[in-house]
């Protein structure tokens, strides 16, 4: 019986030991190869859905301007997109295309020329106004802020600083030199948000770049406020403003007072951009017609609805 007996090996050199870490890491490279395919194909399913949206956000935004009616054309002006107003199943019903809807003969444009010939025909034999030939006789002459300016705080109780364009009227600069009078006791912003900007230079000549903040938060002893018809973004405001006076060591907690304002949330950045899709420069594209539409309609969030999140 012990003639028999066969001396032990190593487990490792046995076969089936062999063939069982070779199954093992056999099924550990299928394992991972599967797992690299999974998220390759994730990668491009993700990539595949977004160029889908972006061609979906693209179509959308084309289609809801492809017909112009009349109210339209004096909206965004004289745009040639249009569709023939035959039935969809006459000859020329398709949309004109290339050089020819610039034809004054073709589609809406033959409407608007008439329509503007007629209006001609009204105008035309209208006196001249007078105020065409006016010509200015008197100059401008720059003078001292105490001559000009001081005369009219000491006058007022309240002065509003409004802008009568579309920006970089020195509005800015004209509230930082009122609010430096000694009788201003508090400077206020009462509407729109963060869409604004001005540039301020601080005491020490410090550049400061503000949006909502009123231009006199950099004068000691003055309130600044921000009225509850204004609309903020928190976070941007935080990261944007205040983050410059942490930085600069400018006390502002006793300065900045800041009321029941409506909110600036991401959807309404996200609707600002889908509306100027085409047209980039349209918008500042910081959600400010979206978050007013919400104001408007009174749906949206404010401020003070943030004490019970």
């Amino acid at each position: 019986a012990s003639s028999q007996l066969q001396p032990l090996k190593p487990w490792c050199s046995r076969p089936s030991s062999m063939s069982r870490l070779l199954d093992l890491a056999t099924g550990a490279a299928l394992g991972a190869l599967g797992l690299a395919l999974i998220v390759t194909l994730n990668e491009r399913l993700e990539e595949e859905t977004r160029r889908l949206w972006r061609r979906g956000l693209l179509a959308a935004s084309r289609a809801a301007r492809s017909t112009l009616t009349y109210d339209q054309e004096d909206e965004h002006g004289d745009e040639q997109e249009f569709s023939m107003s035959k039935s969809p199943g006459t000859p020329g019903s398709r949309a004109a295309s290339g050089a020819r809807k610039c034809q004054l003969g073709v589609g809406y444009n033959k409407q608007l020329a008439d329509e503007r010939r007629q209006i001609y025909a009204l105008l035309e034999n209208l006196p001249r106004l007078p105020e065409l030939d006016y010509v200015p006789t008197a100059k401008y002459e720059e003078a001292p802020i105490e001559e000009v300016l001081h005369p009219l705080i000491a006058e007022a109780s309240v002065i509003l600083v409004a802008g009568a364009y579309f920006g970089d009227e020195g509005k800015g600069k004209t509230v930082d030199a009122i609010a430096r009078h000694p009788e201003v006791k508090v400077v206020a912003r009462v509407n729109s948000g963060e869409n604004a900007g001005h540039t301020v230079f601080g005491e020490t000549g410090h550049k400061y770049d503000f949006h909502l903040c009123p231009s006199g938060l950099l004068t000691p002893g003055k309130v600044n406020m921000i009225g509850p018809e204004c609309v903020m973004d928190p976070v941007s405001f935080m990261e944007r403003e205040v983050s410059q006076l942490v930085r600069t060591g400018v006390s502002y907690k006793e300065r900045l007072f800041i009321g029941n304002v409506h909110l600036v949330c991401p959807h309404h950045k996200l609707l600002d951009l889908i509306g100027s899709w085409d047209a980039p420069n349209r918008s500042t594209l910081q959600g400010m017609g979206p978050v007013h539409a919400s104001k408007a309609s009174r749906r949206g969030l404010r401020l003070d609805h943030s004490r019970s999140w």
